[in-house]
């Protein structure tokens, strides 16, 4: 084997680990990644955490029309990053547990009308509509139906 291919072996085995690291954070935890004073910072929020906040909104998911007008409840973005100070002025991007990678703009976070969802008129949202978390938007922002990122693991602020 040639040093080329031995280069390409050990990122497929790096980018393999990383994946195996966030499929085990997804289910219980988001992590986010964001930089402060010109330092990296990780800031940990448990799904225990998400639930006992009860921010809701009340709009109807366009993945999932036929059900008509659901009440989410979790944690507003806003509230989120406010727990660890975090600044959203650059906005946030949002990876799923499936690596589906989504982004929610500074004046969507500010102005509280989405949140990261873990209840689902009342039960958790169950993983075939996104769960244990979603990004779930009001309808006043009439986002695309790409922004609404599913199992949600990993959040990078800035």
């Amino acid at each position: 084997m040639n040093c080329f291919c031995r280069r390409i072996s050990l990122a497929a085995a790096l980018i393999a680990v990383s994946v195996l690291i966030c499929s085990r954070a997804g289910a219980e935890q988001v992590m986010i990644y964001y930089s402060g004073d010109g330092e990296e910072s990780v800031f940990t929020v448990s799904l225990d955490e998400i639930k006992a906040r009860n921010d809701v909104i009340r709009t109807v998911d366009p993945n999932f029309k036929e059900d008509g007008l659901t009440e989410f409840s979790g944690i507003s973005l806003k509230r989120l990053l406010a727990l660890d100070h975090i600044p959203y002025e650059k906005g946030l991007t949002v990876v799923g547990h499936d690596q589906y990678i989504g982004f929610v703009s500074p004046s969507a976070i500010k102005s509280g009308s989405v949140i990261a969802a873990c209840k689902m008129n009342g039960d958790e949202v169950p993983k075939g509509k996104g769960g244990p978390i979603k990004i779930v938007y009001s309808e006043e922002p009439d986002m695309p139906i790409s922004a609404y990122t599913w199992y949600v693991d990993t959040l990078y602020a800035g």
